[in-house]
Formats: C-alpha cells, sequence, structure tokens
C-alpha cells in the first residue's frame, strides 16, 4: 500500500492517559511490523511527566516519539496533520478526561483524515457505567472489546454508529461426554505400575 509519490501513509498515535500504552503499545508494534505504513508517535508532556513508564517502554521498543504539550493538541495547534493519512488515539470521547484526543480526532474529520479510538476499561465513558451514552465519539472508528451482539441497546445512534468490536468469538461448548484422552507422561507410567497418584 502506497500513497502518492511511492510513501508509505503515515499513521499518527496520540498516547495521552497514563493508561494509554497498555492498550495501544500493540497496536503500534503492529503498524510498525507490517512495513506498509510510516508510524509518528506523539505522547503529551504532561503524560511524560506523571509516568516515565510510557516513554521508557516506547524507548524499549525502540518507538521513537516527539512530546506534544497537551493544550496545544486541545487547542487544535499541534501535532501538524500535514501528510498524515490516519490517526489513532488510545483515548477519545467528549469527556473532559480524553480533551486531547477527541481534539485531534475531531481536526483530522475536519480534514478528511480517518481517525481511530481505542476502548479501554470496562467502564468506558460513553459506553457503559455511570456515564453510559454521556459521551460522544468524534473517531471514524472506535475499536471495542465486546460483541456487537452485547453492544448496549440503549446508546444514542451517533455513539452506536462508529463502534467496532474486536472480541474472539467462543467456540461453542461440546454436547455430550469428551472422548477420553489417551494418558501419557508421569501418571500413565504410575497407574501401569500400579501406583496412585
Amino acid at each position: 500500500m502506497r500513497g502518492l509519490f511511492g510513501l508509505r501513509p503515515r499513521v499518527l498515535a496520540l498516547i495521552d492517559l497514563m493508561q494509554d500504552i497498555d492498550v495501544i503499545l500493540p497496536v503500534i508494534l503492529a503498524l510498525r511490523a507490517d512495513g506498509r505504513f510510516a508510524l509518528s508517535v506523539r505522547v503529551s508532556r504532561w503524560l511524560s511527566a506523571e509516568s516515565p513508564r510510557t516513554a521508557a517502554l516506547l524507548r524499549r521498543h525502540a518507538l521513537p516519539f516527539r512530546l506534544v504539550r497537551r493544550t496545544e493538541v486541545t487547542a487544535g495547534a499541534a501535532p501538524s496533520l500535514r501528510g498524515v493519512a490516519a490517526v489513532i488515539c488510545a483515548s477519545e470521547s467528549s469527556h473532559p478526561a480524553h480533551a486531547a484526543g477527541h481534539a485531534l480526532a475531531g481536526r483530522a474529520s475536519t480534514l478528511g483524515i480517518r481517525s481511530y479510538a481505542l476502548q479501554h476499561g470496562f467502564e468506558n465513558v460513553g459506553l457503559f457505567g455511570v456515564e453510559a451514552g454521556a459521551a460522544r465519539f468524534a473517531s471514524d472508528v472506535v475499536f471495542c472489546w465486546f460483541p456487537e451482539a452485547a453492544r448496549p441497546a440503549d446508546l444514542p445512534g451517533d455513539t452506536a454508529a462508529p463502534l467496532q468490536g474486536t472480541s474472539r468469538r467462543r467456540r461453542p461448548k461440546r454436547s455430550g461426554p469428551r472422548p477420553p484422552r489417551p494418558r501419557t507422561g508421569r501418571h500413565s507410567r504410575n497407574r501401569a505400575a500400579g501406583h496412585n497418584s
């Protein structure tokens, strides 16, 4: 997948809250391993000061990143979206705690750039818990851990529309007795010798 002039599409990832690194790191690593994308990682200065673990994990995985002021992100002044094909935020909604991701996803949308968010936490703002349905998303796609069948029925349409379930389907349970397994290892040798374990 090559963009204009044979360049790889650039994906900009924003990491702004302490728990963001845990959910977005596997995605960033997969994007890098894929090889089809150029990756730009931005970490808020606030997070860098509050949680040195984020920068340490990025460095451990040889992922270059730049610091960005949270206030500049929420004001729409940073980071630059020139040449960006997609934006991914680990946390994004209209909730005040997610202001930086929400502002960035909104800017991307205004410019026609695809934006993605990752749900994390069981009581994700806008989806479950005491604030269910209270927040809105600016991202085109919000990856969530629950399957579509488990989506809360009372979510407003504009909240439900961007949700994309990522959970794996469970295997159906077998009905009836399980077939016997061949005995191997220490236990089968003990039984053959007349010992109980």
